[in-house]
């Protein structure tokens, strides 16, 4: 998986611009920089591997990234699919950010995560987090949706491709 073209033939398609910080494209738009893995359940995959020179090592998806804007409302936060960990991620928002998170918006990777991480997931959202609402796609996964939605009830909703919002 991952993208065929290189960092040159990409140059020459769009200016590609890689930075581990955060990067402000707007006034209340930024994207995070790199997430660091400060959670304790949240670990890289072992069956996900990246290529560096002749060696497949297990990939930390440095390149892992989420977008924030900042709302009335709060923080919406914006998910692509959350490699680093939802938990992770909401940890450095919190840092990075004094706004309390409003609301958290697409896939949560958490479709393979095994019953304790979910569990886990759910009580730091809800002790440390306290989001107003979830848009969640693709990656979140049937068991975390549904357990997500016993716990934080219609809070929760689902969200395709092409949906709108407004915040």
């Amino acid at each position: 998986m991952g993208i065929s073209l290189s960092a040159d033939e990409i140059n020459t398609r769009a200016r590609l611009f890689l930075t581990p910080e955060p990067f402000q494209i707007t006034e209340g738009i930024t994207v995070t920089g790199r997430i660091p893995r400060h959670s304790n359940f949240e670990l890289p995959v072992e069956k996900m591997v990246t290529r560096r020179g002749d060696k497949l090592v297990i990939d930390e998806f440095y390149d892992d990234r989420s977008m924030v804007l900042e709302t009335q409302r709060g923080l919406v936060v914006l998910l692509g699919c959350c490699h680093a960990g939802l938990i992770n991620t909401l940890m450095y928002v919190k840092e990075h950010f004094s706004l309390p998170i409003h609301a958290i918006i697409g896939g949560t990777h958490l479709i393979e995560a095994s019953p304790e991480r979910i569990e886990k997931t759910i009580t730091q959202l809800q002790e440390e987090y306290k989001p107003d609402v979830f848009y969640l796609n693709h990656c979140t996964g049937l068991k975390a949706l549904v357990a997500l939605s016993k716990v934080f009830g219609e809070k929760v909703h689902t969200f395709g491709a092409g949906g709108t919002l407004e915040f």
